[in-house]
């Protein structure tokens, strides 16, 4: 009996966790296809306080790829390219890592690389 309810916690427990993830990487990705619509971008400092995390911390990075991960999967452009350092002006290396992980680039922090996908992203979510 008792291994059942220690079993139904860790379920539990383990959708809630989903469920998080889930409403976390929404709240992400709604914000940014608004910054892409107006063909902006956004800084990684302020868009991390929408779901309560540090901009540097390992779950915003995890959020920024699971949405690039979907995004790619359905044929459309690194949304997450319009996040950036405010320090560079640029995405950080996970953005990088994952265009080389996904075989669309070969991983350097190149500008020119970005600036054609940051204009896919714009011209995605303008419906151009």
């Amino acid at each position: 009996m008792r291994n059942e309810r220690n079993a139904q916690t860790a379920y539990e427990n383990a959708l809630k966790t989903i469920k998080d993830m889930e409403e976390k990487d929404q709240i992400i990705s709604k914000a940014l296809v608004e910054v892409a619509k107006d063909e902006d971008c956004v800084y990684y400092g302020d868009i991390a306080p929408l779901i309560g995390v540090s901009p540097r911390s390992i779950e915003m990075n995890a959020v920024l790829e699971r949405i690039s991960r979907r995004k790619h999967g359905a044929g459309r452009p690194l949304l997450t390219a319009v996040v950036i350092k405010k320090t560079t002006g640029m995405p950080g290396n996970g953005f990088f890592n994952l265009a080389r992980n996904l075989g669309l680039h070969d991983g350097n922090r190149d500008r020119k690389y970005w600036l054609k996908e940051i204009r896919r992203v714009h011209d995605h979510w303008r419906g151009r």
